[in-house]
């Protein structure tokens, strides 16, 4: 008996009247063409059986009409948008109007583990988060308190009988002061080694506790990171259409005519498994960039709308017409309308791409074109403003 599967179609108010017909791909990979009749409607049902399931399409009929409805999830693909100029690049990297590469602030790289991870951990082993400094006209007021002037004159008070203290104790016990010094620089090493060693004992611990969930099953976790907003620096752009907020990582696009991407700079994986989780808020499409050269505007680019189709490109330049589509289809398993959570990931192992929507595959190709870059995230407009909301990315390296 075959199984059941139920997803909605996206469609055209032109194509509702004219006709159409589209290629699915249903689960494991076999390819159905669904011919959808002239006249149709919005709500229609649509039943396509094979072998092994039958398939019920529910048809949704979308309202953008003429240019409009051109650049929708069955284009050609769009041109990444201009950054802003006057924004501040990398440090050896050569400007490029049509992509994001300004610096960021990102936040501790924390997974949701049953095992915390060290502080910043991260596959280029950022710094530790410096502190913002926080100041302001209530609290300078109570600084200047007449209860916390007297304190502070106690204070000096007692500092001053310490460093007379000691100065005395110095002048009269010079060995003494050496033995304390030695001592104190012992056990300051001491400290320095067992945090470092404990650190190494939790990045160890960290990683072993987060496999590669995806096949072939193999590989380190090279990069974890929640992509909340915090002090540290990742290398995830930051600023204009890519900002941390407290709910996650931001890519957003006002033009129907661009999409925005935000990368990170930091980053270059040659064979991988790259997983990232998206939720759009507003708008159409989101998605991953891929082994990208930032700098020539070279990536794969996979994007997902929250009508459910699905496309897999390769970018040759700044221009989206010059863009390749190697795959496109239905995602049925991906979840339909705004505020959904969707886990995208990819598995890039040579010539072999695969991609993944919600831990089941959906497509896998193989194109030599690109064999290595840098990872980002994308804000993809059909015909609306756009903005999708990015968490918890993940990297592992074979």
């Amino acid at each position: 008996m075959s199984s059941e599967l139920r997803a909605t179609l996206a469609i055209s108010k032109s194509e509702a009247v004219m006709g159409t017909s589209r290629t699915l791909t249903m689960p494991g990979g076999r390819k159905v063409t669904v011919n959808v009749p002239a006249g149709a409607y919005d709500g229609q049902i649509i039943r396509v059986e094979d072998a092994v399931s039958t398939l019920l399409l529910s048809l949704s009929i979308m309202q953008a009409e003429g240019s409009a409805f051109a650049t929708g999830p069955n284009s050609d693909d769009l041109t990444v948008a201009a950054s802003n100029l006057y924004l501040q690049t990398p440090s050896g990297s050569i400007p490029n109007p049509y992509l994001q590469n300004t610096p960021v602030h990102a936040q501790y790289p924390y997974a949701q583990s049953a095992t915390p991870p060290p502080p910043s951990f991260y596959s280029q082993n950022q710094g530790q988060p410096a502190f913002p400094p926080s100041s302001s006209k209530g609290a300078a007021s109570r600084l200047l308190s007449p209860r916390n002037i007297v304190l502070a004159g106690l204070v000096l008070l007692l500092v001053v009988a310490g460093v007379v203290g000691v100065v005395v104790f110095t002048r009269n016990n010079p060995a003494g002061n050496t033995n304390v010094a030695a001592t104190t620089t012992a056990v300051a090493r001491a400290h320095i080694t067992a945090t470092a060693q404990a650190q190494a004992t939790a990045t160890a611990s960290f990683i072993a506790a987060n496999p590669n969930p995806y096949p072939p099953h193999r590989g380190t976790l090279v990069l974890s990171d929640s992509l909340r907003p915090d002090n540290s620096n990742n290398g995830w752009d930051r600023g204009g259409a890519c900002v941390f907020k407290g709910d996650g990582y931001h890519a957003s696009v006002s033009s129907a005519n661009f999409f925005n991407d935000c990368l990170n700079t930091k980053t270059t994986f040659s064979n991988f498994t790259y997983q990232v989780t998206m939720k759009i808020i507003k708008g159409n499409a989101g998605g991953i960039i891929f082994r990208a050269d930032s700098v020539n505007s070279k990536y794969y680019l996979f994007r997902v709308g929250g009508e459910g189709i699905y496309v897999l490109s390769q970018y040759v330049d700044n221009v989206g017409a010059h863009s390749k589509i190697l795959s496109r289809s239905f995602c049925l398993h991906c979840n339909l309308g705004l505020s959904q959570t969707n886990v995208l990931a990819v598995v890039a192992d040579g010539h072999s791409i695969t991609l993944y929507v919600n831990s089941q595959q959906i497509a896998s190709i193989n194109d030599s074109s690109y064999d290595r870059g840098q990872i980002g995230v994308i804000a993809y407009p059909y015909s609306d403003p756009t903005e999708v909301v990015y968490t918890n990315a993940k990297v592992w390296t074979f």
